[in-house]
C-alpha cells in the first residue's frame, strides 16, 4: 500500500507543472488530502492539527465561519469558489496566505481580524475593497489598495481601474 501512495504522489507532483490553474488547484487538494488533510464536513480541508485552512472544494456556497482554532488561511485555500458568499475568521489566524480568497466571484464580504499579522501576494485578486473590511493595524486600505501598515509594500490591488497611482514610499 505504500508503494501505491509513494507511485501516486509522484505521479500527481509531475502533473503540477502544467499552465491549467484548475488542475493544479486539484492535484494540490489531492496532496494534501493524501498528506492526510481533513473535511470538515462542507467541504473545507484543514490539516491535521486543525490549525491551518488548506483548501476548499469550488462547489462550497453562501457564509462560511472559519473553525476557530485556525491560524492560518494557506495559499490558494479559498480560490475560485465561485458562490461562497460571505467567509468569518477568528481572531486566531494570524496568516492570509497568496491568493487566498482570489477569484470568489459572488464574495460579499471577508472581514481581516485584527490577529492577522502577515499577507500573501494578491489574497485578494478579483475582488472590490467594498468586499473586505481590515480591521488588523498592520494593514492599510487606500483608494481600493491595500498595503502594509507603513505602505512600503502594496499587497493588493482591489478596483478595475485602468490606471493607479502608487506612492513613492513602495
Amino acid at each position: 500500500m505504500k508503494e501505491k501512495k509513494k507511485e501516486l504522489l509522484g505521479a500527481l507532483k509531475k502533473r503540477l507543472d502544467g499552465n491549467d490553474v484548475v488542475e493544479n488547484q486539484v492535484i494540490k487538494l489531492a496532496l494534501k488530502k493524501l498528506d492526510g488533510a481533513r473535511d470538515d464536513g462542507w467541504g473545507v480541508y484543514y490539516s491535521k492539527s486543525g490549525r491551518r485552512l488548506v483548501a476548499a472544494k469550488k462547489t462550497i456556497e453562501g457564509a462560511y465561519a472559519v473553525k476557530d482554532e485556525t491560524q492560518e488561511i494557506c495559499d490558494n485555500a479559498f480560490w475560485g469558489c465561485a458562490y461562497l458568499r460571505s467567509v468569518a475568521m477568528p481572531a486566531t489566524v494570524t496568516r492570509i496566505g497568496d491568493e487566498a480568497f482570489a477569484r470568489c466571484l459572488s464574495l460579499e464580504s471577508v472581514c481581516v481580524p485584527s490577529s492577522v499579522e502577515e499577507m500573501g501576494k494578491n489574497p485578494f485578486v478579483g475582488l472590490d475593497s467594498k468586499v473586505v473590511n481590515c480591521q488588523s493595524a498592520a494593514f492599510a486600505v487606500d483608494a481600493k489598495i491595500l498595503y502594509n501598515a507603513d505602505r512600503t509594500r502594496l499587497i493588493s490591488c482591489m478596483t478595475d481601474a485602468s490606471m493607479i497611482i502608487v506612492p513613492k514610499t513602495v
